[in-house]
């Protein structure tokens, strides 16, 4: 993959993380949109390229809330040590763990699904202009 295009796809990455859309629906339509064929010819380096995209987000993550993800971890550890769970910063990281878990399984257990039925650039491109326009939608019945 050339430079420029890990460039592009770090910045698709960090711009669609954070948003209710899916970022690794956008790295698969980036490169389609642009015929860049390296990623789809090679799948080892399509995967390896989504993960260090991944870990790249998960350690500017963990770097930002380093300091409540502490607070988090001692409270934990806290909690393991007197048996109890006595406080909010205690409950809040055990519920954390606990949220991880269905995504995990599900994940798991659909992972030749997700990557041989759902990964179609069409079918992308469909549900994120359906979803964006729930999205509108919600936006402005709220009001």
């Amino acid at each position: 993959m050339s430079t420029l295009h890990a460039i592009i796809l770090g910045i698709v990455q960090g711009l669609t993380e954070f948003l209710p859309i899916s970022s690794s629906g956008h790295l698969i339509l980036v490169p389609e949109l642009f015929g860049w064929s390296e990623l789809t010819d090679d799948e080892s380096l399509e995967k390896a390229s989504d993960v260090a995209l991944h870990v790249g987000t998960l350690v500017a993550v963990l770097w930002y809330f380093r300091r409540d993800l502490g607070q988090y971890l001692v409270a934990a550890l806290r909690s393991i040590r007197d048996r109890s769970v006595d406080s909010v910063e205690a409950r809040l990281a055990w519920l954390l763990l606990l949220s991880a878990v269905p995504g995990a399984l599900v994940g798991a257990a659909l992972a030749g699904f997700i990557k041989d039925e759902l990964g179609d650039p069409i079918l992308i491109g469909v549900n994120l202009i359906v979803f964006g326009l729930v999205l509108e939608w919600a936006d402005r019945s709220r009001g």
